[in-house]
């Protein structure tokens, strides 16, 4: 399969991450603001959160895309040698950089990397947006690798 084709799966996988991620933060922000009694619209929760899509994505991207580089192929080599299901695997890699990256931030910056990765709830969420990357990445990769095929 072509570099580009695997290049346009891993950015496909990266781009709802981007989305799903910068969500959740956005959210979970909001919703703590929320609890102090201010009353926010549906409208100022969806212009936030496009807003913070949009500027999240150039930080997050090479950030989190680093880690999934090295998830997926981590994923790919143990699929080659294990008979576990690939969808589970690339997905546990997928959540599991999330998490690292998270972590080797703190570490090694002392930095929370995104407002809702300061709990625990927020961590969880914030890795388990790495899960659709990992399954979506893989079957893209798969689908595109069949049409070249034909």
């Amino acid at each position: 399969m072509s570099w580009l084709k695997k290049i346009i799966s891993f950015a496909a996988g990266l781009l709802v991450f981007d989305i799903l991620a910068a969500t959740v933060s956005t959210q979970m922000v909001l919703e703590e603001i929320a609890a102090l009694g201010v009353d926010i619209s549906l409208q100022t929760r969806l212009s936030t959160t496009l807003h913070d899509i949009a500027g999240l994505m150039p930080t997050f991207s090479p950030i989190f895309g680093l880690g999934f580089l090295i998830a997926f192929w981590a994923a790919s080599e143990v699929t080659k040698r294990t008979k576990l299901s690939a969808d589970m695997v690339y997905a546990g890699a997928g959540a599991v950089s999330v998490l690292v990256t998270l972590l080797t931030i703190e570490a090694v910056f002392g930095l929370t990397a995104l407002a809702a990765a300061r709990e625990t709830t927020g961590i969880i969420l914030l890795s388990l947006c790495g899960l659709p990357a990992g399954v979506i990445y893989r079957r893209l990769t798969l689908r595109l690798h069949a049409q070249t095929k034909l």
